[in-house]
Formats: C-alpha cells, structure tokens, sequence
C-alpha cells in the first residue's frame, strides 16, 4: 500500500533527525521522589532539567551515581517526569541523568510497517483506509433502533446529545470539542451507548494524561453497571499519579492488578505467602553462607599458619644468614685496613718483601665497603618482610579467633551443628528453588488471567503507542475505536489503532489545538508526523466543519470566564461557542487586580529578549516578573497557577526561578505545547518578546499559520483570569496589523486591567559610580538591602554592584557591548584584587571594527590592559546584552558598565544559581564556538585585515569561519580544518 511505504519514509526521516541530535535524548533529573509501588514497578516523579520530547510509555535509562537502571517513561507533564523502576531505589533521589532512546517507538512502529509490507504479517485496514479519505463511509446497522445511555446530575446538553447519537451511528464521527466544552464527558456517554449495544470499544489517545482523564468519565459514567462491576472496563498501562490516586480511591474495578486481585485471591494469597517464606530462607540461607565461610577460615587456619610460620622461621633464618655474612666483612675489612695502614708507613724495600700493594689493598677496602652496605640493605628487606610476616600471622590470628566466635554465634542462633550445616544449607537451597518455581508458575496463571481480562473486556483504554507496542494488547478486534485528542495524535499511529477496530471511529478534538510535535523538517516526515488527523479529513477550518456532516460541534464551553472565552471564541471560532451559566459566577479578585483580564505592562523598562544559536529566545526581566507574579499570587492563596510560554528557554529559566524560590511544588512552567490539553484557574502567558530582536513567526499568525493554533491553546487554558506579560509598545509596533496578538493585546488593554511590571519588582535609590568605588574597594562592606529581582537605575546601580564584587569568589562574567578608558581603568584595581584571590573574570565585548570611530582606538587600549592583567576577554560581533555574572548573582539590564557615563539606565538584579547557570548556558558564554565569536585569527586575504569571526550557516545550521569584513571581504574557511583545505572565496 502506498500510504504505508509514505509512513515508512515519514519514520525513518525523523527516526534519522532525532538521531542526529535534533531531538536530544539525555536530560538532568533531580528531586525525585517515591509515590508507591504499583504493578511490578515503584513509580517515582522527578523535576526535570530541561523538556523532553518523548511519548509516554517509552523505554530509557537511569543513571544515579554510576549506576545504570532500566526505566519506562509514564509521562511528562511540563517538567515534571514519572517514571517506572523494577526496583526501589530509595524513598528519594537527590539527582541522575535519563536517557532515553526517542527513536525506539518509532522505530518498532516502522518495523510493524515493514512486515505489513513484506507480508510477513497481516492486518486488515480498511477501516483506516476509510477514515485516510480512500474508501467511502457508511452508517451503522444496530440492532437497537435507540441509542441507550443513563442520565447523570449534569445530563447532556443538545449539542452533546447530538454527538452521542453520532457516534452511535456513524462510521467515521467527528465531534468538535474546543476547549471546556465537555468533550470527556461526551466521550464516556458515548462509549456507554456502545456497550448497551453490545459493541466492544477502543479507548485511545495520545498520552497516559488524557486517556485517565476521559476513562475516570467512563468509571463515573458507569460505576453502577455490570460493566464495571464484572471488571470489563479495562486500563491497559500505568495511569498518572494523580490519577492513579483517583481510580484506586473510585474506580479500582478499571485496574488490571485489582481485577486480577478479586478474580484470584486463592493464588494471590499462595503467592504472597510464598514471598514471605522465600523472605526469611533468603535471610537463613545468607546467615548460613556466613557460617559457612567463618568454618572455612578456620579449618584453613592450622595450614595457613603452619606455612606463615614456615615462610617466617625461612625470613629468620636468612636474616642471621646475613648477620652472619656482616661481621665476616667486618672482620675482612679491619684486617684490610690494617695492611693498608702498614703499606702507608712502609719503606718500599719493605713493602716488596712482605707484598704490600697499596692501590691494590685501597680498591679491595673500597669493595668490602660495598659488600657491606648491600648487606646491610638486605638485611633491612628481610626485616622488614619479617615485621610483615609477623603482623600477617597476627591478623590472620585475630582473624581466626573472630570467625571461631561468629561460628558459635550463627550455629547457636540458628540451632544446627557444624556436622548438619552443609546439608541443612542444600535442603533450604532446595526449598527456595521450588518456591521460586512456584512463584513463577504462579505469575504465568496471572499472567493469563490478566490477558484474558484484557480479552474479554468490553472497554480497553490505553495509549496508542500500547497498540503496537504492548505484548498484552488483545488479540482480538474492538468494534469501535474512540480517539480522544486527535489533533496531536501522530498520523502513523492513528492508522495503525484504526485497524484494530472492524467497524466504527470517533474522532474527538479541536483542529484549532496544536499539531504532532514533528522533529524532521523533511517533506514525508512533515506530511504524516507533522499534520493533524483533522487535515487529512479535510475539516481544519471553520467553514469546512459546517459543510461536513460528520462533525458534530459541542459549542456550549464550561471553562473559562466569559470575558476569557470572548477573545478565541471572536478570534478563532467565528462566534460559534457559547457560555454555560455556570461561568457567569466567578470570582476574580485576588490581591492585585479585580478583573479577569490583566496586561503586565514592561514598556517602561523595556527589557532585552536574547535570541539561541537554536533559534529560540529568552528574556531574563520577563522571566522575573513572571516569578514574582507567581510568587505573590501563590502567597495570597491561589494554589492553582501556570506559567506559559511559546519558547522552551524562556520555561527552563522561569522554572529556575522558581527552583530558587522553592515554588516548583506550587506552580506549573511549561510551553504552550506541552500545556495543552491542561488547565489552571490563573494562567499567565509570557510573550517573551522585546528588543534585540524581530518579532519571532511563532507569535506572529500573519508569517506562520500556527502561531494562530500557539496563541489558542494559550488563551484557552485558564478558568478564571489571565495575566499576559509583555512590552506593549515594542509588539504593537513590531507585529503586523491582522496579527491576532496584536489585537489580543490591545482587547486586554481596552477590557481588562494594566498592572505596570515595576509594581512586582522593588525600586530604591543612593548613591554614583566612582564614590562606591573608591569606598569600596579597600572598605569593609556596608550593610545594603539585596533582595532579588529590584530593579536599579543608573545612580543605586554601582554600590550594590561593588557589594556583590567583594564577595564573588569564583567567577565575574561581564557582557559589554562598548568598553572606554575611563570606566574600564576605574574597574582594574577591582579586577586585579579578584584575580589575586583567584577568581576568574571573563568579558565579552564588540570587536574593535563594530565599536564607534572615537570608541575603536579605546576599545583596543583597553582589551590589552584587561588581557595584561589576567582578565579573559572575548570578542563577539553584533552582541547587545548588558550583563555582568558574579557567582550566582545576574544583573541585567540597558547599562554597559563598561563604558557607561551619564546616561539614565536601569538594572534589574537577580541571585540564584539554577537560573544564572541556565542564562549561561543559553548565551554560551563558556562556549569557545559560540555564533560571533572572533578569533584571533586574520584573515589572510592580501590588503583585507579583518579577523575571523565564527558564523553559522542559512541552511544546514552549520558553523564555518568568515571574515569580519564581510560583505567586503568573502572569505571563508570551515572551522578545524587545516590550512591547505581552506575554502576561500575572492574579495569584489
């Protein structure tokens, strides 16, 4: 089929991005926790370093201080992970590494594929074919002329009946469910009708998260039924924990293990009784290993210690062999230096006559000498092998009177005499190994007890990637598949989960919701990873749904406030929803603004936003807002609050934040994305946006389409009051007229409440540059207020930053763009005292070239004096960040500190060391190949005099060195890569 060789391509194409790197596979985990141990598994949550881009139930790996530990990833719910261990390790993990394998799904998915293809299996999908647009639908035939479901408190609504009666009936069903509109609800009543029809149901979705949430509708739906009372209403995979909490507290009747648990008691007790048993052998037979090695050092010990005294009386022996060998030379030297002494005073008649040759009598002295001297070196070996002989014999002693006591101790505690030991060890060795046997025979049975639940359950709810990958799934085909959250849905996948059911799909979901998260940028890969399963039906827009009788809208939502629901509903759903009652009663107040609708408002200090070599952004002010906002309302009492974001740098640094602050157990970071399909009652949205860059497409639904579906899901996650964060003034000019942020933000401004970011960040004022200088770099430090996230203008600026100069004690990296002589020579006395004590100082500043004519001659006077004192200086073309690093204290903000003169500024400081690792990090400032760079390298193009400056790629993402001078001078040579290989292009 030619779909399926399409979904071969598509996979292999981002199997092959992810490997590459694009998708990251291993990421920091800390503070991790045990919540309880839970079919096999003792499932811990861990707060994560960085997101991760990888489906629930996928396999990966542990890494707690060199250990390794095989783990399956449960699901990921911004940065936060739950993950499954086949072993305790402990009640909490203070920190390791996961690394998983992002490939490993897709890769099983693709081999599916290729089987089908290769005909070594098959698989009927024409259900899928007909819900891909190749073959044409059909209505149901029932033998029910009525499509049965029991009303609740809150029975359905028109609109929800409608859609019920739909699925009931259709072969392909779509029903529209925007945001708050009850969709689950919908769900569980529909698959309820399904059932009284005698039909068997597949309930999937894309992640763990999703699937918990509509089958605890299911459970409440039909909590009173056979359904559920028979176990036929079945969890296939690990619910989230908070879900977890639910359904065992409720619905114990939709998990396998307590199925199991009610259907094989008799073997269940057997089992755990059996454990106990094997428990307490396991703990004998160790005590009796013990006692066993305890007899064999004693046994060993008369023949260990007959050959030590052996090896000892041989060491003595030599020793007075030696002793013995020392006075002969002792001896032979005093009658040697006798005769010599008598040739000395001999006459030569004398000296001829008795055979006195004194050269000959001076070297034999000389020899004796050396003679003795290797004796007495030998004989200092052999005491000291004697000493260590002896202390040998009396460790092994000790030894052997220790193990004669814990001999007798063991053998008296456990009753049995040396004789018996060895044969009472084999008969419990013996009985373990049957109970072992049993165990295993044991779990077989409920093993198939468990895949006969599964079989012949009427409801199966679990993920999609469990429909290919889980060895339990049941064989046998559903009548119905229900897919809940579609539009992220991976395409692959849908068409695989289709084909296992033989008659009908609903499809439920929002195409105004984001798309599969797709890596590859490749054509296959975008075309089935990449899309919804609403485009492929062809009803992603408004007007299409009205035309198509397949879709069934639930248009009354029973979310958001009505002032909240008024702004997608006018932007994006053309006016179709409706409100609830219900929404029209909500409380608004908390202790800063009244209203619903509240615009944080950063023009005043108009704040830098930093673009990655990756291509995403952050912006350090926003990010402190964000956290201060938090943080007050956190305080105040509002235990449910997000923070959102469409850049994942911009979350980590929140989150960082929010580390520091110790609020992470309070407060949900995350993007856009990764909050979709959640909700909070205070959502704040942070655009993130600001000066330093153009207005990124993600934001911007005129340049890139999805930035309509980001802004959406957005606007559409908070009940009752948003707090959206940005510089008005900079993104109303920057955006385009029809962009819909634009009018977003100025509906706030009209209709809602501003809140001037200044009032969530402190202001105070002393005193100027060169007194707290002077002062402070021999002075004891003054007592001044530190409190994180102030903001400082040009005048308080310098005092708190000498303060915090004093106490640094390893590192000082300051980012700024010019440099003069008169402020740089005012920092050198500074610089040079840190250094004495060992701190290390970078900073990055412009090139000489990109400086101002009357601040070039400066800038190079002063880059010598810095590097003659020790200072690190990095030249980075086209920077504009104003920042200084100390420890883990950042300051950031307009002032260039050093070159800064007279001119009004404003620095916001902020200590913390998570988050200042993270701004780090994302200006790779420890990067030596960081985009920008200049090297001291000049470019050798005759007459040029420029010098190379690492640059990237347009396409490709690769890095190369080009010359300053560009576009004047085009040369350019691949980074490491010696000289005969050098690409050159010729200068115009």
């Amino acid at each position: 089929m030619e779909i399926i060789k399409e979904f071969i391509g598509a996979l292999d194409e981002e199997i092959k991005a992810i490997k590459e790197g694009k998708g990251g596979s291993i990421v920091k985990i800390f503070n991790g926790r045990l919540l309880r141990e839970s079919s096999g598994f003792f499932i811990y949550v861990f707060h994560l370093e960085n997101f991760l881009a990888v489906l629930d139930d996928s396999p990966a790996e542990i890494q707690i201080e060199g250990e390794s530990y095989p783990v399956q990833v449960l699901s990921t719910q911004g940065l936060e992970v739950e993950i499954g261990i086949e072993q305790s390790l402990g009640e909490f993990i203070l920190e390791a590494r996961l690394q998983t394998n992002l490939w490993y799904l897709l890769e099983l998915l693709k081999k599916k594929y290729l089987e089908i293809e290769e005909g070594q299996t098959k698989q009927d999908f024409r259900i899928s074919e007909i819900l891909f647009g190749h073959q044409p639908g059909s209505s149901l035939s029932t033998t029910q002329s009525k499509c049965r479901y029991y009303l609740t408190k809150k029975p359905p609504n028109e609109d929800q009946k409608k859609a019920i009666e739909a699925s009931f009936r259709s072969q392909v069903c779509i029903i529209w469910g925007p945001p708050g509109t009850g969709k689950t609800k919908t769900i569980a009543q529909a698959i309820e009708a399904h059932l009284y029809s005698g039909r068997r149901v597949l309930l999937v979705s894309h992640a763990n998260n999703a699937v918990d949430e509509a089958l605890e509708d299911v459970a409440e739906q039909l909590g009173d039924s056979q359904f559920y009372k028979e176990g036929k209403l079945v969890r296939l995979g690990k619910p989230q924990e908070k879900h977890l909490k639910i359904l065992e507290e409720k619905y114990e009747m939709v998990l396998p293990e307590k199925i199991v648990s009610n259907l094989s008691e008799a073997l269940l007790q057997e089992k755990e009784k059996l454990i106990r048993e094997k428990t307490l052998l396991d703990k004998r037979i160790d005590e009796c290993e013990q006692a066993q090695n305890f007899l064999q050092i004693v046994e060993n010990f008369g023949n260990e210690k007959s050959a030590m005294e052996q090896g000892l009386k041989k060491t003595e022996t030599n020793i007075q062999k030696k002793i013995d060998e020392f006075n002969a030379l002792t001896y032979e030297k005093n009658k040697i230096q006798m005769k010599l002494h008598e040739a000395q005073s001999a006459g030569k008649l004398k000296k001829f006559f008795l055979g006195l040759d004194s050269e000959k009598l001076q070297k034999k002295v000389g020899q004796v000498f050396s003679a003795i001297d290797l004796n007495k070196g030998q004989q200092d070996e052999l005491n000291k092998i004697r000493k260590g002989q002896i202390d040998h014999i009396q460790e092994k002693t000790c030894q052997f009177q220790q193990a004669q006591k814990e001999v007798e101790n063991l053998l008296n505690y456990l009753n049995i005499s040396r004789e018996k030991l060895p044969v009472w060890l084999a008969e419990q060795k013996q009985r373990r190994a049957s109970i072992e046997a049993r165990i295993g025979e044991i779990n077989e049975k409920l093993d198939e007890i468990q895949k006969k639940i599964l079989s012949e359950a009427k409801l199966v709810a679990t993920t999609l990637t469990k429909t290919y990958a889980s060895k339990q799934f049941p064989d046998d085909p559903f009548d119905v598949m229900v897919l809940d959250e579609a539009s992220m849905a991976p395409l692959p996948q849908v068409y695989w989960a289709a084909a296992r059911s033989k008659t009908a799909l609903t499809i439920v979901g929002d195409f105004l919701q984001l798309p599969p998260i797709c890596i590859s940028n490749e054509s296959m890969a975008q075309k089935w990873l990449g899309r919804s399963i609403f485009t492929v039906l062809g009803v992603d827009t408004v007007p299409k749904t009205s035309a198509d009788s397949r879709v069934t809208l639930l248009s009354t939502q029973y979310r958001m406030s009505p002032e909240i629901s008024y702004i997608p509903n006018h932007l994006f759903y053309e006016n179709r929803l409706h409100n609830d009652s219900s929404t029209i009663q909500r409380t608004f107040v908390d202790d800063l603004t009244s209203t619903p609708l509240v615009f944080v408002e950063t023009q005043s200090v108009n704040p830098w936003c930093s673009r990655l070599e990756a291509g995403s952004r952050f912006n350090l002010y926003n990010a402190l807002v964000c956290g201060a906002l938090a943080r007050r309302l956190l305080i105040a009492g509002n235990e449910n609050v997000g923070i959102i974001t469409p850049y994942a740098p911009q979350a980590r640094l929140i989150n960082k934040i929010a580390k520091d602050w110790e609020l992470l157990d309070h407060l949900k970071v995350s993007t856009v994305h990764r909050f979709q399909g959640g909700e909070e009652e205070i959502i704040i949205f942070d655009t993130v946006e600001g000066v330093g860059n153009f207005i990124a497409p993600m934001v911007d639904d005129t340049r890139d389409s999805s930035a309509r579906l980001l802004l959406n899901v957005a606007l559409t996650r908070a009940k009752n009051k948003i707090y959206l964060v940005g510089n008005s003034g900079y993104l109303l000019s920057g955006l385009r007229q029809r962009a819909a942020l634009k009018w977003v933000i100025q509906h706030f401004q009209e209709r809602g409440t501003i809140l001037n970011s200044e009032s969530l960040i402190d202001n105070y004022f002393t005193a100027d540059f060169e007194k707290y200088a002077e002062e402070n770099i021999f002075s004891p430090s003054a007592a001044l207020s530190q409190r994180t996230g102030n903001i400082y203008n040009e005048k308080n600026f310098w005092p708190q930053f000498f303060e915090d100069l004093k106490t640094t004690q390893g590192r000082v990296i300051i980012l700024s763009p010019f440099v003069t002589i008169r402020r740089s020579t005012k920092m050198m006395d500074y610089f040079k005292a840190l250094i004495a004590r060992g701190v290390k100082i970078q900073i990055l500043t412009r090139p000489r070239y990109q400086q101002s004519p009357e601040m070039s001659d400066q800038t190079e006077i002063v880059v010598k004096q810095l590097r003659d004192t020790g200072v690190v200086v990095m030249e980075r073309a086209k920077m504009h960040q104003k920042i200084a690093i100390l420890d883990n204290i950042a300051w950031e903000g307009s002032l260039n500190i050093l070159s800064h003169r007279d001119t009004q500024e404003q620095m916001r400081r902020y200590q913390g060391q998570s988050a200042v690792e993270e701004i780090i990090k994302n200006l790779e400032l420890e990067n030596q190949e960081a985009i920008g760079n200049q090297t001291e390298e000049i470019c050798p193009e005759t007459g040029c005099g420029g010098f190379l400056i690492i640059r990237q790629a347009k396409f490709g993402r690769r890095k190369f060195l080009g010359c300053s001078n560009y576009p004047n001078c085009r040369y350019t040579k691949p980074i490491n890569t010696p000289q005969n290989h050098y690409m050159r292009r010729r200068t115009r």
